[in-house]
């Protein structure tokens, strides 16, 4: 057994002092699970606002990109991807749940000019390619947003390469 733990913790060390780089590739051995993949490094993340959704209903906005730098420290209660993403100064940092990145965060949404209260959470799946897919959801609470304003959910595809 304690053989195991010292082979868990050369691990841990090993992925908390890998060096910067981007790195985003899942090689299951069996192809039915997915390890963690550390994200370290620059990334060009890419927001589809083209097809972007407000309560499943379309509200394209020009797309946009953007460079995201990352770093993975894993500790035995799991990893973290700290990111250079931040809202009103907050970093978004991302959770490995055991097959994606995810990341939540409350924040004001505004909405014609007004804000709401609202939560917005970020997936990032790992392909098997380099690069990760995912998501940007948006839960708007009241007063919400549209016309007439609603509270909802405004959901819009991520693409995340290495820079």
């Amino acid at each position: 057994m304690v053989e195991k733990w010292a082979l868990v913790g050369g691990l841990v060390a090993a992925l908390v002092t890998a060096p910067a780089t981007a790195s985003a590739s899942p090689d299951p051995a069996d192809g039915t699970a997915v390890p963690m993949v550390p994200l370290n490094g620059p990334y060009i993340m890419t927001t589809a606002l083209d097809r972007q959704t407000f309560n499943g209903a379309p509200l394209p906005a020009i797309p946009f990109a953007s460079e995201v730098s990352f770093t993975t420290t894993c500790t035995a209660g799991g990893c973290i991807a700290h990111s250079s993403l931040s809202a009103r100064g907050v970093p978004f940092d991302f959770h490995w749940t055991g097959s994606r990145w995810e990341s939540a965060q409350p924040l004001q949404w505004t909405c014609g000019g007004d804000p709401a209260p609202a939560t917005m959470t970020i997936t990032l799946e790992p392909k098997v390619n380099g690069t990760l897919a995912g998501k940007r959801s948006t839960t708007v609470g009241t007063p919400g947003c549209g016309s007439p304003r609603v509270p909802g959910t405004v959901v819009a595809p991520l693409s995340v390469v290495p820079a």
